[in-house]
Formats: structure tokens, C-alpha cells, sequence
């Protein structure tokens, strides 16, 4: 008799863990609203690429950042995070700074990130459209360069 009853209690729990379980499935919501051309992403199935690559847009940032000559005088070095969307055709627009170091380098910073050449657009299921890009861009001084050019200086 014990296990008779022990067997139900085990089939009953079974039975209320399942139905648990299903009513927890039928609860979630999937949002099948289209894509809107307006919206802004923060992450899509397809995020937008620098042409090349994380390594490509390391080395444009290489050839082209000119870091300022006052921060240079001056020692000033530090990291830009910068904002921009990629637009639908893989342009960079709206790009601002979000955590900066001094004026003319984050000035330096949303000048190269304005001129980068066309991204390859986020897409969204299977439609490109705009997605928010946050990067970091890091400016140090090589100080034994500086010391070399101060000696060469006087």
C-alpha cells in the first residue's frame, strides 16, 4: 500500500512539474513586429563590419589618427569611447563622444570615425537597417620617442 501511494505521489508530481513547465512556454512573447526603416539597433542578427574587419579598423585608426599636437606637448593620453549609428548603406552618422579625455583629442577621435569609409550594414531579419556602434579608441604617447625628440630638441 505505502508504494501505491508513494507511486501517485511521484505521478502526481510529475504531472504538476510538466503542466508547470508548459504553462511557462505558453508565456513567452515573441514580437513579430516588422521592421521599421526608423529604427534604431543596439544588437541585430547580423551586426554591421568594418570593410576588413576588427584588424581593418585597427589599422585605418594606425594610419590615420594624428594625435594633437597639444595633448602630445602636454602628455596628455587616454581612451575616446565614441557613439555613431551605421546607417542602412553602411555610413557612419551621429557620431558623438560619450566618454572623452580633452578637446582636441575627442575632437581627433570623431574626426577619424567621420571619415571611415562605408561599413557593411546590420541587418534585422534580412533587411538592412540602422544600428548603434560604440568603440573605443585609444590614445597613448610612446614616451621614449618623446625623450628621443627633446634630446634631439636641445
Amino acid at each position: 500500500m505505502k508504494k501505491l501511494i508513494l507511486f501517485l505521489v511521484v505521478v502526481l508530481l510529475s504531472a504538476f512539474n510538466i503542466s508547470a513547465q508548459n504553462s511557462e512556454v505558453t508565456d513567452i512573447k515573441v514580437d513579430m513586429k516588422p521592421v521599421q526603416g526608423d529604427d534604431v539597433f543596439t544588437i541585430v542578427e547580423n551586426m554591421p563590419e568594418f570593410p576588413g574587419g576588427i584588424e581593418g579598423m585597427m589599422k585605418y585608426f594606425r594610419e590615420n589618427i594624428k594625435y594633437p599636437a597639444e595633448a602630445k606637448e602636454t602628455g596628455v593620453s587616454g581612451k575616446v569611447f565614441i557613439n555613431f549609428i551605421v546607417d542602412t548603406a553602411g555610413n557612419i552618422t551621429n557620431a558623438k563622444v560619450i566618454r572623452g579625455v580633452n578637446e582636441p583629442i575627442n575632437a581627433e577621435a570623431l574626426r577619424v570615425v567621420n571619415a571611415m569609409p562605408a561599413w557593411k550594414p546590420g541587418t534585422q531579419k534580412g533587411k538592412a537597417v540602422k544600428v548603434s556602434y560604440n568603440i573605443p579608441i585609444n590614445f597613448t604617447l610612446d614616451t621614449t620617442k618623446m625623450d628621443s625628440e627633446k634630446l634631439e630638441k636641445e
